[in-house]
């Protein structure tokens, strides 16, 4: 259980560097307010897709185009690592319901 808790922290908190570093990015590169700034790497990370809630400059092209990257990556990771999570805990749940017979040995005919 305690790796679960780990893991689940780690996605956390891989999430939110990303959240923060975009938002703080933003803010510098582009004189983004922080809700446009923060709204701006939401939808990059999450590829909704929407368009850009200000037109970008080249630097802000740039930085955006590492926002895609690590934060499209961030997400694939946290996904999976979920998945994981969750599959292997089903499948130990699986496991442990499944009835068990008597492993003492071979038996002979009767």
């Amino acid at each position: 259980m305690k790796t679960v808790a780990r893991r689940l922290g780690l996605i956390a908190a891989a999430i939110a560097l990303t959240l923060v570093v975009g938002t703080v990015g933003f803010t510098v590169i582009e004189g983004y307010a922080p809700f446009d700034a923060f709204y701006m790497t939401l939808i990059t990370v999450s590829t909704v897709g929407y368009a850009e809630v200000h037109p970008l400059s080249h630097g802000g092209r740039v930085f955006n185009s590492f926002v895609i990257f690590f934060g499209v990556t961030t997400m694939f990771f946290a996904i999976g690592a979920m998945t994981r999570i969750t599959s292997s805990s089903a499948a130990t749940d699986a496991w442990d319901a499944m009835p068990r017979q008597n492993c003492s040995g071979p038996r002979s005919p009767s």
